[in-house]
């Protein structure tokens, strides 16, 4: 179930790279301010997180079940906030106030804070606490946004973007759907094993990131291929 979980953590903090890729040059540096706030400030909670803790989280079915209520929740606005951009990267008159929304790229990212926080401060309590706050409230939201402008620089176009976050969304969807169907079927006796990130599950997440990348890039080379034989087709007409 942990790697569901996690992989639930990657596609929130995907989605909010995506939609913080299509922001002017001030926002990202406000949500990256906010990130360094929040884990600062977040950090005495942080410390007090262990391995059992987390299997007393996924047993809790009543937080699990919110928490995907959220991620449905995020991902339907996600996409209406796509099919928005789309059609007025189209041309298509929309209301101006719904632009607002387009600065607001999600809340799920602050779980996904609040948890690789928690696991650092595990994995290496050699450190002196507030100490590894502040490397973290600096390196985990600058990496963020590096890997964000990796991002705009990997993909300029904006419309293969839009499509990028639209079928995030999705995968989103699909997610919260399955982890939903899980814990219903499955007693809660049986949920509470995680025993901490293990090499395996790692892997998988690792896998299905690759997974989605690999799919991005191979949509990417077909849509640039149709690109070039339209913009040929119409030299030669």
């Amino acid at each position: 179930m942990e790697t569901l979980v996690l992989i639930v953590f990657f596609l929130a903090s995907a989605a909010y790279l995506v939609q913080l890729s299509f922001m002017n040059k001030i926002f990202p540096w406000v949500w990256t301010l906010m990130q360094m706030i929040f884990i600062y400030l977040m950090h005495s909670k942080a410390i007090e997180q262990s391995f059992s803790l987390f299997e007393q989280y996924l047993a809790d079915i009543n937080l699990i079940n919110d928490f995907m209520v959220i991620q449905i929740v995020e991902a339907l606005l996600g996409l209406l906030l796509a099919i928005y951009m789309i059609s007025s990267y189209h041309g298509e008159k929309r209301p101006n106030y719904l632009k607002l929304a387009q600065y607001i790229p999600g809340v799920l990212i602050f779980p996904v804070l609040f948890f690789i926080s928690s696991i650092l401060y595990i994995k290496f309590p050699v450190f002196e606490f507030t100490t590894m706050a502040v490397i973290q409230a600096v390196v985990i939201p600058l990496l963020f946004f590096g890997i964000c402008k990796m991002i705009q620089s990997l993909i300029p176009e904006l419309d293969f973007r839009l499509e990028l976050k639209f079928f995030i969304h999705i995968m989103q969807l699909l997610a919260a759907i399955i982890i939903s169907i899980q814990y219903l079927n499955t007693p809660v006796s049986l949920m509470a094993h995680f025993n901490g990130v293990g090499y395996v599950t790692l892997a998988l997440v690792f896998i299905v990131a690759v997974g989605v990348i690999a799919l991005g890039i191979l949509f990417y080379q077909f849509k640039m291929v149709r690109l070039i034989k339209k913009q040929n087709n119409g030299r030669n007409n």
